[in-house]
């Protein structure tokens, strides 16, 4: 202990990510944003440490959109694989851009990853058309999805 500071030891941090990846097997729904508990922190002695990203709407709808994205992967088969592969990149690019970008100390840096979200938003709405026109994907579920892409791309 050094400075009246706790180590961080591994231990801790993995069991945080094991609960993290068990909270997010789970099925949520739009309603219950708030009450998931999606927040990565990293305890040092007893004050838990949250990063800023986990309060953005933005962020909070891309989770979700990821979640309906792996669920409708998980009935893709054969012919659709690659439509399937592409869907599950592009959709997990979303919140992996908000949070590179969230981090970033200049503005051209941090608008430079929310235009990759931007972009990978833009072309999960293309692959959804795709697999619709292919009839894997009604149009009813396309345009529920399109409006969660929406208000991604909108912020």
């Amino acid at each position: 202990m050094k400075n009246g500071t706790a180590p961080v030891s591994i231990y801790s941090f993995w069991t945080i990510i094991r609960k993290f990846r068990k909270q997010l097997n789970r099925s949520y729904h739009p309603e219950k944003v708030n009450g998931i508990g999606i927040a990565i922190g990293i305890a040092i002695g007893d004050k838990k440490m949250s990063f800023g990203l986990e309060q953005l709407d933005v962020y909070k709808v891309s989770l979700l959109y990821v979640k309906w994205a792996y669920d409708l992967c998980d009935h893709l088969k054969g012919r659709h694989r690659h439509a399937r592969d592409q869907l599950l990149r592009a959709s997990q690019a979303i919140p992996l851009n908000i949070a590179e970008g969230n981090g970033k100390a200049t503005q051209g840096d941090r608008r430079r990853y929310f235009e990759i979200a931007r972009g990978s938003a833009l072309e999960c709405g293309a692959i959804q058309d795709v697999l619709e026109i292919c009839e894997a994907l009604g149009s009813t579920d396309n345009n529920e999805a399109k409006k969660l892409l929406d208000r991604i791309v909108a912020m």
